[in-house]
């Protein structure tokens, strides 16, 4: 079996991206110094995640996430210190926000690495942005299935 590799986004995946279950208005200032590093952890996300790596240390993990700043950037580096993720990541990637493509910067970090882009499985909240990666080739899988189905690497590239 080749060397999987999961490209894992944050926010709306790892830690809540809402304001008390709401969804946060277009105008929200992303910008805002704190605003993702208060972000709620979203804890079966989080689990799920740590019993991969634990289950198939050889999987490679890697958080694919969009910032619109660098202090979200930054933020987003201390939040996955503060929950211990970063022991658990091989790598941490940002896609610039608004303009950056989630599917380009996979194909690209795949292509720098010398990973093969059908080893890859993309899981994300955004539908958006999973059936522009599934349209390029790439394995995708919302989080709510990644929560529901068995913690076997194997069954998720199924």
């Amino acid at each position: 079996m080749s060397r999987k590799i999961l490209f894992v986004d944050m926010d709306g995946t790892l830690c809540e991206f809402s304001v008390n279950g709401n969804i946060l208005p277009p105008d929200t200032d992303w910008e805002k110094e704190g605003y993702f590093v208060h972000r709620r952890p979203l804890s079966v996300s989080i689990d799920k995640l740590i019993r991969v790596r634990h289950q198939y240390p050889r999987t490679l993990i890697v958080i694919l996430t969009a910032v619109p700043s660098k202090i979200g950037q930054e933020e987003k580096l201390h939040w996955l210190e503060d929950y211990g993720l970063d022991r658990y990541t091989d790598h941490i990637v940002f896609v610039d926000y608004p303009n950056g493509n989630k599917a380009l910067m996979l194909e690209y970090v795949c292509a720098q690495n010398n990973w093969d882009v059908k080893d890859a499985l993309l899981i994300d909240d955004d539908l958006k942005i999973l059936f522009d990666a599934q349209a390029r080739g790439i394995d995708v899988m919302h989080v709510s299935t990644f929560l529901t189905r068995s913690a076997k690497v194997s069954n998720l590239f199924v």
